[in-house]
């Protein structure tokens, strides 16, 4: 599984109210080097807000479902769905390719940390800006 993005938009306006909005850009997922979803106009900062509470409850309870719902969206964006073992599922309605792949959960936790380390630099570099900070403020 590999997760990248683009910034298509810095949404400064929004800052500090509405952080989760900050970076608006094009999110690609792609299971086993094909394209599972791809889509414009996501909000990244949501979705790390999203990951890092996954990746939390995962460190603390165990198995927990990935569910990535975004207020400007009616229904989830996607979902990963712990299966049997360590063995998850990846569901979404923009899926480019069938759902529920299995995917090992070491790589979706794998993955949503090197989302979270790319979108910290980001922040940083650009926006001089840390995502641990944002987060422990509005999450």
């Amino acid at each position: 599984m590999k997760i990248a993005f683009s910034i298509e938009k810095i949404n400064s306006g929004f800052f500090p109210m509405h952080p989760y909005a900050l970076l608006e850009g094009k999110l690609s997922v792609c299971i086993r080097d094909a394209q599972f979803f791809c889509e414009d106009g996501i909000w990244l900062v949501e979705l790390g807000m999203a990951i890092q509470k996954w990746l939390t409850l995962v460190k603390t309870k165990g198995h927990v479902d990935f569910v990535y719902l975004s207020i400007e969206h009616d229904s989830p964006i996607f979902t990963i769905s712990m299966d049997q073992d360590d063995i998850c599922r990846i569901y979404s309605e923009w899926s480019e390719i069938p759902d529920g792949l299995p995917i090992q959960l070491t790589e979706v936790i794998k993955c949503f940390e090197k989302y979270l380390t790319v979108l910290d630099e980001f922040l940083r570099v650009v926006l001089e800006l840390r995502f641990a900070n944002l987060y422990k403020k509005y999450a």
